[in-house]
């Protein structure tokens, strides 16, 4: 419970999204939480798009997601 709280709030703090109203006829893209305990223990959680279930011009435009790995730092 704590590790969504914190990563709740850490959207929030980044605004990460803008709230709007949906458009008629279409349906929100579905959402899940995923949960991990990292090797010193902690409790992660994520929260997450079903991306999968987007379509391209309908329900995005573009899609950024940058991910790089501790090393490349």
């Amino acid at each position: 419970m704590i590790a969504m709280h914190e990563e709740m709030k850490s959207l929030s703090d980044c605004n990460v999204w803008t709230l709007v109203d949906l458009p008629k006829g279409r349906k929100p893209v579905k959402e899940r939480w995923v949960f991990a305990v990292k090797s010193d223990s902690r409790k992660k959680a994520r929260f997450v798009a079903k991306g999968f279930k987007q379509v391209f011009r309908i329900d995005y435009e573009e899609m950024f997601s940058p991910v790089a790995r501790f090393e490349t730092f």
